[in-house]
């Protein structure tokens, strides 16, 4: 855990490792509870600590959605992706499946 007493968008990137326009984003659509506003230049936004776990929860939402092969995923085996999950991988990071 960074040791900090006001959690700003650079504490947020190092302990969820989040690119600043995601933070960015959540930010604007009011997602991030916010303890100081920034009022313009040079004045930061201070983050409440439940930010943390809020931008880890949107992080991971989208590898909960990857279909996963229950047949062979099961107690202390590893998790096998179906095929399909590879589309939906290349569709999130956007690029363009390979062609056979």
């Amino acid at each position: 855990m960074y040791n900090s007493t006001k959690i700003t968008r650079k504490v947020l990137m190092k302990e969820t490792s989040a690119p600043y326009w995601t933070i960015a984003h959540l930010t604007l659509s009011g997602r991030l509870p916010l303890k100081h506003v920034a009022k313009g230049k040079g004045d930061e936004n201070i983050y409440h600590f439940q930010a943390i776990q809020i931008l880890k929860d949107y992080l991971n939402r989208d590898m909960e959605r990857l279909p996963i092969d229950k047949e062979t995923t099961g107690a202390g085996r590893p998790v096998v992706y179906k095929p399909e999950a590879v589309q939906v991988v290349l569709a999130h990071i956007g690029k363009a499946p390979l062609q056979k």
